[in-house]
């Protein structure tokens, strides 16, 4: 991921916090002194927060989030926060753990919901990440949630599903203008439209149920959408090889 949208966001995040941060640090009225060294300390950490972004140094960031939430633990802007930072820096189980403990708090929080999500993808854990996104689409309607959940779905093997869910979003009126990122083996990805996207993923599980036929008109209109997306060229070469032997 780009390092500078990292510190970009990461500069976000704590603006948030830190502008939120009056209504859960205690006012209390036992001597100013007491409020100084407060002010005091909260003023440290965000130096140490800054300077941990600016060098790209995600520790001392963790570490002063941490430290203002164990004077402040009911200060959950400072968690989703922390949440956001791991989820930037790509640090999946941490983001998870932290995402975890918020939802308890507030099932109702999307953005974190979505973080875990993705995170939990990120590491393989299909089956979990599938059960968020299933919570996430129907509060958001968002086609890119709706997209995951066909992607986990058929790399579940639960097919019918899959199936069931490429039909909707083909129905979609905003399936035109989406837009999707393909990865393929060592680290390299693809942009492409959506709607082939999908279609090459009907045509796949097609092919997995020996429906050749299908399948080869799948990938065709998949590459008339996108004339250089490889998924569909590569799997027409397949089906062709495979029938070629048969």
């Amino acid at each position: 991921m780009n390092k500078l949208l990292i510190i970009t966001l990461c500069f976000f995040v704590f603006g948030f916090s830190y502008g939120q941060k009056k209504k859960s640090e205690p006012q209390g009225n036992n001597g100013s002194s007491q409020m100084k060294t407060g002010t005091s300390g909260i003023e440290l950490e965000k130096k140490i927060i800054r300077n941990g972004l600016r060098y790209q140094d995600p520790g001392p960031v963790a570490m002063s989030y941490y430290s203002i939430l164990a004077k402040y633990p009911d200060s959950v802007n400072y968690l989703d926060s922390l949440a956001f930072l791991y989820f930037q820096v790509g640090m999946n189980q941490q983001c998870i753990l932290v995402s975890a403990d918020i939802l308890k708090g507030n099932p109702s929080n999307l953005g974190i919901l979505e973080l875990k999500a993705v995170s939990e993808k990120n590491l393989g854990l299909i089956k979990m990440s599938l059960e968020d996104f299933e919570k996430l689409y129907p509060e958001t309607k968002n086609i890119q949630h709706q997209y995951q959940i066909a992607t986990l779905q058929y790399d579940l093997k639960r097919l019918g599903e899959c199936q069931l869910t490429i039909q909707a979003i083909l129905g979609r009126e905003d399936l035109k203008d989406s837009k999707v990122t393909v990865f393929y083996g060592q680290g390299q990805s693809q942009s492409v439209p959506m709607e082939a996207a999908v279609y090459n993923m009907e045509g796949v599980i097609l092919m997995d149920l020996n429906e050749d036929e299908k399948a080869k008109e799948m990938f065709k209109k998949a590459i008339e959408l996108d004339k250089e997306f490889l998924l569909p060229i590569n799997n027409q070469k397949a089906l062709e090889k495979r029938n070629e032997e048969k």
